[in-house]
C-alpha cells in the first residue's frame, strides 16, 4: 500500500480456521473482493486443512504489519500477503496457484450439486 493510505474494509479481515482450516479460510477470505493471496508457510498440504480450534487468519494493511506483529508477539505468524487474483501457496510438500474466480465458482456450486437428486 502507498504511504498515507487510509485502510478500507477490504484491507482488513479476520476469519476463523474452524471449517476446512487455513486452506478454506484463505479461499473464503478472497471471495468478497476477488483479491488473491501469496502464502509461504512451513505446513504440509494435509496440515493446511487442520481445523485446530482457536486459530484465526487476519489481514492488516502493510503499514500496520510491524505494529500488529509486535502487539501479538509469539501469538502471530506472518504467512503471506494479499496480491493478484490467485491463491498462491508454497508449502513443505507442494505448491499451488489457483485462480480466485475458479475457487469461488467451485465453492458456490458445491451445495447445489450435493442437493441434486440422484434418481
Amino acid at each position: 500500500m502507498e504511504a498515507g493510505h487510509v485502510a478500507s474494509a477490504h484491507d482488513l479481515s479476520a476469519h476463523d480456521l474452524s471449517e476446512g482450516g487455513l486452506a478454506v479460510s484463505l479461499a473464503e477470505s478472497s471471495f468478497g473482493h476477488g483479491i488473491g493471496t501469496e502464502v509461504a508457510c512451513d505446513l504440509t498440504s494435509a496440515e493446511l486443512f487442520s481445523e485446530t480450534p482457536g486459530r484465526f487468519l487476519v489481514s492488516v494493511p502493510s503499514e500496520y504489519s510491524a505494529e500488529f506483529a509486535a502487539a501479538l508477539a509469539a501469538d502471530a505468524v506472518k504467512i503471506g500477503q494479499t496480491a493478484g487474483d490467485s491463491l498462491k501457496l508454497t508449502l513443505k510438500d507442494q505448491a499451488a496457484d489457483l485462480p480466485v474466480a475458479e475457487l469461488k465458482q467451485i465453492w458456490e456450486e458445491a451445495l447445489p450439486c450435493l442437493m441434486k437428486s440422484k434418481d
